[in-house]
């Protein structure tokens, strides 16, 4: 039975997990599961794959075991930059992973979410800055924030609320984000809940525009 990290996500110690750290179960476990991402990782740029990374995503919501310790007032803003700066000298310099485009992709902010920019680990470790946001409406809050990094700013994930399941305007979408970024990812639909682009309106309107560039275009 695997150990639930998202439950238990108090019990974690970043500092533990580090490379440099003390041997311990905890770090034995991480390690060795960073070591089979890497390897795979490495299959895919030995097929000339190049990766768009993103690693810790949502990190400054309360949801994943590396995310914020805290919703108004987090302390652990250098932990979680010291474990991105560890995964990314083990894929880069250990394993020579230099297919990878890295991508630091906070939350919006909010009542119980930090700044989006509040936990970015450092130029040196990004390639690229992005946005999850699952509004009503189309929307690309926080970009402004995000543009102060210097780095290209795009959207990490994006999806309806709940309450627009099945009548997000994708043509709204691509307005929202043209000439600001550079891609989007739009999550999948589950049962219950219409999020695809296929389920959603004017998706067909969406794919057919000069301004989106599909995969038939680009090979």
């Amino acid at each position: 039975m695997r150990w639930d990290a998202i439950a238990n996500k108090d019990a974690i110690d970043f500092k533990k997990l580090l490379k440099d750290a003390p041997d311990s179960m905890e770090k034995a476990s991480y390690r060795a599961e960073l070591n089979n991402i890497a390897k795979a990782l490495k299959q895919l740029k030995d097929a000339g794959v190049t990766v768009i990374w993103r690693p810790f995503h949502e990190m400054n919501g309360n949801w994943f075991w590396w995310g914020t310790n805290d919703a108004k007032k987090p302390t652990n803003q250098q932990d979680y930059a010291a474990l991105w700066i560890d995964m990314y000298s083990l894929f880069t310099k250990d394993y020579g992973l230099n297919n990878l485009i890295w991508v630091y992709a906070p939350n919006i902010a909010g009542t119980y979410y930090p700044a989006p920019a509040a936990f970015y680990p450092g130029d040196k470790y990004v390639d690229i800055v992005a946005l999850d946001n699952y509004p009503k409406t189309p929307a690309f809050d926080d970009y402004p924030e995000l543009l102060k990094l210097g780095k290209p700013v795009t959207d990490g994930e994006v999806g309806p609320h709940q309450q627009s399941y099945g009548k997000f305007d994708e043509m709204e979408v691509l307005n929202t984000y043209k000439g600001k970024a550079p891609y989007f990812l739009q999550w999948h639909s589950w049962a219950g809940a219409k999020v695809a682009i296929v389920d959603n309106v004017h998706c067909k309107e969406l794919m057919n525009d000069a301004a989106a560039v599909t995969l038939d275009k680009i090979r």
